[in-house]
């Protein structure tokens, strides 16, 4: 939780409860943390650089994105790129419990003519349904 506003939590805080709790947690670890991501989960190394745990003696973000609204892969000049976003979203899975990486399965559009498959889609909200 952040520090000036119990409560709170966000990106930075949440890093250094992580942090704490695992290595107070598992076993035979040397008391130094690093972390990396590349990306979306390097904007997330960045973050947890601020107000830092003492355990944290290295950080690695790789390309981290800097500005979600601004010239970004999720929006550009606020715009929300709905194709793009589709395909990267569609990688990530719903687990109950945490499980080891299996191997990707590309999503199937049912089609090789991405605009037939976006018409087809109707709106954003149907998309859940």
């Amino acid at each position: 939780m952040r520090k000036d506003h119990p409560g709170i939590v966000d990106e930075s805080s949440d890093t250094y409860d992580t942090i704490d709790w695992l290595v107070r947690q598992l076993p035979n670890n040397n008391g130094r943390v690093g972390t990396w991501g590349v990306s979306y989960p390097g904007f997330y190394v960045a973050a947890g650089m601020i107000d830092a745990h003492p355990a944290l003696v290295a950080a690695s973000p790789q390309a981290p994105i800097a500005d979600l609204f601004r010239g970004d892969d999720s929006y550009h000049n606020g715009a929300f790129m709905l194709a793009a976003n589709f395909g990267f979203f569609t990688f990530f899975e719903k687990h109950d419990e945490p499980q080891r990486p299996r191997k990707r399965v590309p999503f199937d559009y049912g089609t090789k003519d991405g605009y037939q498959f976006f018409l087809a889609l109707g709106s954003l909200a149907q998309i859940a349904s």
